[in-house]
């Protein structure tokens, strides 16, 4: 198998708004390593989200392909389409996502239930629990994610992104609501999963001080790339 684990080949969107058509992304085109730290940037409207978007398979281009370990994963069904992003993608968004009415234990191991894993649940929380003592929040287990600060519930929101073992961990600006000090426990926790766990990140991102960490970055202007850096002892 390749090095390469993402391959984006002139990725077209785009939406109608009543009659006008909004162009999103112009035929874009990307390479991902295994294990590789991507960051993502560029102004408001310049695609950003939408290319997170379509690489989790949470919408379809209007043409181009998705590359994914060699197999197009814009020829999935629906259904294939959502037991594939379950298992191979892991999610972090910028306002966390948590579910209110579950404790964090149940909010990390809910993804392996829609997964359909066969393992009893004390297996899924005895999973979950070890997750929580990697982010630091094992003491939080029962508690509800109103019950915790920003910082915390975004340190539940990477466990849950880790819980199905994914090959690619895509992250919407995963520091955009916290504070420097969150900002930067958040920022050395996901560069550990990097360094020690090998996990491939796309990191959408404003904070200046992530993308100089991250080995590459890529600017995004009106849907294509148009800068990429990569930087010095990466």
């Amino acid at each position: 198998m390749s090095d390469i684990i993402l391959q984006v080949k002139d990725l077209v969107k785009y939406y109608y708004d009543v009659n006008k058509r909004l162009d999103v992304l112009n035929g874009l085109n990307l390479e991902v390593k295994t294990g590789e730290m991507l960051g993502v940037s560029g102004p408001s409207g310049s695609g950003k989200s939408t290319l997170l978007h379509l690489i989790g398979a949470l919408d379809k281009p209007n043409s181009g392909e998705i590359i994914f370990n060699d197999k197009n994963i814009n020829t999935f069904s629906e259904n294939a389409s959502a037991k594939w992003r379950n298992k191979k993608i892991g999610f972090i968004f910028q306002f966390y996502n948590l579910l209110p009415e579950f404790n964090v234990l149940e909010n990390i191991f809910l993804p392996s239930l829609i997964y359909g894993e066969n393992v009893s649940r004390k297996k899924l929380e005895e999973k979950a629990f070890a997750l929580l003592e990697l982010v630091h929040l094992e003491h939080k287990a029962k508690s509800k994610p109103t019950d915790l600060s920003g910082g915390e519930q975004q340190r539940v929101a990477i466990a849950r992104a880790l819980v199905n073992d994914p090959e690619l961990i895509l992250a919407d600006e995963p520091t955009g609501s916290l504070d420097k000090e969150n900002s930067d426990y958040i920022l050395n926790l996901i560069m550990g999963l990097n360094e020690n766990k090998k996990k491939t990140f796309i990191i959408v991102t404003h904070n200046e001080s992530l993308a100089k960490k991250l080995s590459r970055w890529v600017h995004l202007v009106d849907g294509i790339i148009r800068e990429e850096k990569i930087h010095a002892g990466n």
